[in-house]
């Protein structure tokens, strides 16, 4: 066996990536097979490293010296593509192992997406693959290239050699490799930079994280873009955004499974673990991933980004010659959080002496008149630069290619594109080939709906802010309580866990009779709640377990007699703990805050208003725990109603600083138990006036057995 020091880390991925030699195991001499196109794109496009097309029936393949087997190959072979059946994998990797090869592209299907005979025959490859250190693309794979290093390790069909000159160079991975052709292809429809493109396949062995993660290190690439049906690896994923933030290089990703069809669609089709697609939404947002819901948003973002403008805060000037499509702009922008700052007064009066039949606000009409007089146009846009604006987004429809105005609207973008680089231009316009390519040639970003238009500028927003703030930082939770396996807490046992997390209660009384509850509403000497206490019990209305406002400890006692004599008939199987006693409480606003134990990413934070907001309409928000309170006062201000909190119509304002202590104390607690936590709610956790905090009224809490795995999905079927 050749011996050689292999390269750990995301390092060993460069075998794969930008290997100094290929070997083709089951090559054709037919250069539109696919396994002969791999040779054929390599000569075609100028691979500089050695290729050795490996069959026992040619002396030849496509003009080179073929051998009967890698053993018969010569040493030193960093990557073999194995285009074999799948009877003839297991034997190919053993020969791989004993030539000392780093990287295995593995092209055969039949594997994991067959059903678990398949499932069994990929872990033993998984197995020899790892056992002789090496690194396993698919299987069930189209493969990879990257056209700056003129490595073709794929057989997708018609690849295009060429790399557009001067813009940035995007990665394109994906876990579908049907998708990831067709986005390819769509890419360079809208003349975009693609220069590496890897499938990952059925992910036996490399993931779409560990892909992220090199092409975030790689000089080559400047965007990432990726297709997600499913993540296996946490860890692995959030290492390759973490790599992208750190080097500045924005991450556009299309996540399928949105809704439960599609979800499921995704598992079928892939068999990967799609999680909570809310869940998923927190974690690209917290890491600054942007994702897009459909191939035109990819690829409207990308164009974007392609542009190369800074990503910085820009003052955003809207120009149309039709009030019609500046109010649809404007109801866009609002829809997408761009703002649209109003020019100053003397702005606006110089603005309405240019064009007085217009609208001086923003966005800015100069009114069809600009086809008389395109004088007009020229002056809005130099008032607007001088007033600041270095973004300016114009509808021009069917204006650049009127006979009076076409000219000088063209010199007026060319000549702000020569003196004033750093201002980025929008056009909205209608206009053939040879009318868009000479505003693509000065650097404008062309779209013909205003819509999107709006959605790409947003999304640049999006990663200004992203790369102007830090990655988040998960605060230590190895002081919070761990908690008993296999437990359903009661709500007083369960207050009792989050009182020692650092979260207020009430002054309640547990009760076992009716005398007991009224005495104890007597010490409480104000209106009291009574709940039967019940681990057993998940919802305490439905049985009757539930008694609001009691006025006096006589109506505190009979609300115990009727609980006890009532609950035991409706839930006969249920263990009756006591009654809690608790004051009733008429001031603050009652928030939800929950624990999703998702299997794959952990403990997940859930916050909402409590009532209506949560129930009817799912204003909630979700983040990955633990949080700290920075991290938890965001997950607030996501939520579409946190404007109650803030002192909405005469409300006094409500404690945030205690409710982003108490969330960031909840999931410190869950992030400490994420072995074992089930469900962790408190619902509702009332949150006082200003400089009075919060109180956490109702609690669930419930452990399972520590330590259980998560399970490892299979793969998909292609």
């Amino acid at each position: 066996m050749s011996q050689r020091e292999f390269p750990s880390g995301i390092r060993s991925l460069d075998a794969v990536f930008r290997p100094r030699s290929i070997a083709v195991v089951g090559a054709s001499d037919d250069p539109t097979r696919i396994n002969g196109r791999p040779i054929a794109f390599a000569r075609r496009f100028g691979y500089e490293g050695a290729i050795y097309p490996i069959n026992p029936s040619r002396q030849t393949v496509q003009g080179l010296r073929a051998y009967p087997s890698l053993r018969d190959a010569p040493d030193g072979i960093d990557c073999a593509i194995i285009a074999l059946p799948a009877a003839l994998v297991i034997d190919a990797l053993h020969q791989c192992a004993g030539k000392g090869i780093r990287a295995v592209v593995l092209f055969t299907s039949g594997f994991a997406e067959l059903g678990e005979a398949g499932q069994r025959k990929q872990e033993e490859i998984t197995r020899i693959a790892r056992a002789h250190g090496i690194r396993l693309l698919g299987p069930n794979v189209i493969g990879c290239f990257c056209l700056s290093r003129k490595t073709y390790v794929t057989f997708l069909s018609d690849v295009d050699g060429a790399l557009p000159a001067g813009k940035p160079r995007i990665g394109l991975v994906s876990q579908s490799g049907g998708y990831g052709a067709h986005i390819y292809k769509l890419a360079l429809q809208r003349g975009l930079a693609v220069d590496q493109v890897v499938t990952t396949g059925n992910e036996a062995d490399i993931e779409l994280g560990e892909v992220m993660e090199w092409m975030a290190e790689s000089p080559d690439v400047d965007i990432i873009v990726g297709y997600i049906e499913g993540i296996r690896s946490k860890a692995s994923f959030i290492r390759g955004l973490e790599a992208a933030h750190r080097k500045r290089k924005p991450v556009v990703l299309m996540k399928v499974g949105a809704t439960q069809a599609g979800a499921a669609a995704a598992a079928s089709h892939t068999a990967a673990l799609a999680g909570a697609d809310a869940v998923y939404d927190a974690l690209l947002r917290e890491y600054g991933a942007y994702r897009a819901r459909s191939n035109e948003e990819v690829l409207d973002v990308v164009y974007a980004l392609s542009a190369g403008k800074p990503l910085r805060k820009r003052k955003l000037g809207v120009v149309t010659i039709s009030g019609g499509a500046g109010v649809q702009i404007a109801d866009f922008a609002s829809e997408a959080g761009l703002d649209l700052p109003m020019p100053s007064e003397a702005t606006q009066r110089a603005l309405r002496e240019i064009a007085p039949f217009g609208s001086p606000a923003n966005p800015v009409d100069v009114t069809a008149q600009i086809s008389n007089d395109p004088e007009i146009f020229t002056a809005t846009l130099d008032r607007l630069l001088d007033a600041g604006y270095d973004s300016l987004l114009m509808w021009l429809g069917p204006a650049v290619t009127n006979a009076r105005a076409g000219a000088p609207i063209r010199a007026t973008i060319e000549r702000i594109a020569a003196t004033r680089p750093d201002v980025l231009q929008t056009i909205n316009l209608i206009g053939g080939a040879e009318v868009t390519s000479v505003y693509e040639a000065a650097g404008c970003l062309l779209f013909e709906e205003p819509r999107r238009a709006v959605q790409a500028l947003a999304a640049l927003r999006y990663f200004e802010r992203v790369f102007s703030r830090p990655l988040p930082v998960r605060p230590d939770v190895s002081q919070m309580t761990l908690l008993a396996p296999d437990t359903t807490y009661n709500e007083v046992d369960a207050k009792r866990v989050l009182a020692g997390a650092g979260v207020a209660l009430l002054d309640e009384r547990l009760v076992h009779t009716p005398a007991q509850a009224a005495e104890a509403a007597r010490e409480i000497g104000r209106p009291v709640a009574v709940k039967v206490v019940s681990a057993d019990i998940q919802h305490k209305s439905d049985v009757g377990g539930v008694a609001l406002s009691l006025a006096s400890p006589e109506e505190a006692a009979q609300a115990v007699r009727r609980m006890a004599g009532e609950i035991p008939r409706k839930a006969p199987t249920a263990r009756i703990d006591g009654y809690l006693v608790s004051p009733m409480l008429n001031d603050g606003v009652e928030c939800i805050v929950g624990v999703h134990a998702d299997p794959l990413f952990g403990p997940v934070v859930m916050f909402g208003l409590g009532g209506v907001m949560v129930e009817v309409m799912q204003d909630v928000a979700f983040a990955l725990a633990p949080l700290d309170e920075a991290g938890a006062l965001e997950l607030v201000r996501r939520v579409k109603g946190h404007r109650l909190l803030t002192g909405f119509r005469g409300r006094p304002p409500a404690d945030l600083p205690a409710l982003a202590r108490a969330i960031a104390s909840i999931s410190r607690l869950a992030a400490r138990n994420a072995d074992r936590l089930q469900a962790l709610e408190v619902n509702p956790l009332c949150v006082l006036p200003e400089g009075q905090g919060v109180v956490a009224l109702d609690a669930v809490v419930q452990t399972g057995a520590p330590g259980l795995p998560i399970a490892h999905p299979p793969a998909k079927q292609d």
